[in-house]
């Protein structure tokens, strides 16, 4: 039953119901899994789209070009990582960076120390923080529908590090 669910293509798409449907632990193992090789092609859409953009210039991308950064962005802005999952892609991370940085691997996954804030306070969209200088590379685009989720995921961002939000700013500045 769960299978036909799957091979009819319901939650295959959106993404929503899939990993609900397995046990717990196999659902995480999945989601640590795939969450490093996510954030990376993300990554990859966003900064290849940026100077796709400027090298056209004057000329619009493709439509299925535009379509594809604008639906990764809005899934971006939306998806939620469980804190396990979140925790696991900044060891993944960080682990690949330094081995880039380095030539050699570090300590094993688990014994890496994680500073709590580098994740985010909800440690939930830790993505985000990780795609934080490409979705800043990505504001200067002519498509409004992109920098709309841009600034929906960079206030999420903000919401993330601990920063006031504009309505925060404007009473506090009332109460002078």
């Amino acid at each position: 039953e769960d299978v036909a669910d799957v091979e009819d293509g319901e939650g295959v798409l959106d993404g929503e119901g899939v990993l609900e449907k397995l046990p717990r632990d196999r659902a995480l193992a999945i989601a640590k899994e795939a969450a490093p090789t996510l954030v990376l092609a993300c990554n990859m859409i966003l900064e290849q789209y940026v100077r796709d953009e400027c090298e056209a210039a004057s000329y619009p991308l493709p439509r299925a070009r535009t379509e594809q950064v604008v639906s990764a962005a809005r899934r971006l802005q939306t998806l939620e990582l469980v804190p396990e999952v979140c925790e696991h892609l900044f060891r993944a991370v960080s682990i690949a960076s330094h081995a880039h940085a380095h030539g050699k691997p570090l300590a094993p996954l688990t014994s890496l120390p994680l500073d709590s804030m580098q994740m985010g306070r909800t440690k939930r969209r830790g993505h985000l923080l990780l795609l934080f200088s490409p979705m800043c590379r990505c504001i200067s685009s002519n498509n409004p529908m992109l920098r709309d989720s841009l600034r929906a995921m960079l206030e999420l961002v903000g919401h993330e590090l601990g920063l006031a939000s504009d309505s925060s700013l404007a009473m506090a500045g009332g109460n002078r």
